[in-house]
């Protein structure tokens, strides 16, 4: 479940994380940050998968749930672990909507982070 926080850049309007033990950060941890009008979604498994199956459907379900939160216009990865998102939804939303993704694959991104 997402929660609001306070941004740690303090030009940043908004700030949302997903509240999970740090055990499990690695594999399903979602910040989404509103800088500008414009949100980034901050998904820090795919900074550590590489070149695996399981990152090509993570990426592809990730953009699809961001496509489909309401209030939603645009969305797009702009780097290994990062999606702009362009529109007026929630940000807790957003993160809800990653964090699903994340925890429908969980058990296979474990096992391939310790695979690596």
């Amino acid at each position: 479940m997402a929660t609001q926080i306070t941004p740690h850049d303090r030009d940043s309007e908004e700030a949302w994380i997903r509240d999970l033990p740090d055990e499990d950060n690695d594999t399903r941890g979602v910040q989404a940050t509103k800088f500008r009008g414009v949100w980034t979604v901050n998904v820090q498994l795919m900074e550590l998968l590489r070149d695996v199956p399981l990152e090509d459907e993570l990426r592809e379900n990730i953009l699809a749930a961001l496509h489909g939160v309401d209030g939603v216009t645009e969305a797009g990865e702009e780097d290994r672990e990062i999606w702009t998102v362009q529109g007026t939804p929630n940000g807790g939303a957003l993160v809800d909507a990653v964090g699903a993704v994340l925890d429908a694959l969980a058990a296979q991104s474990r096992a391939e982070l310790d695979r690596q």
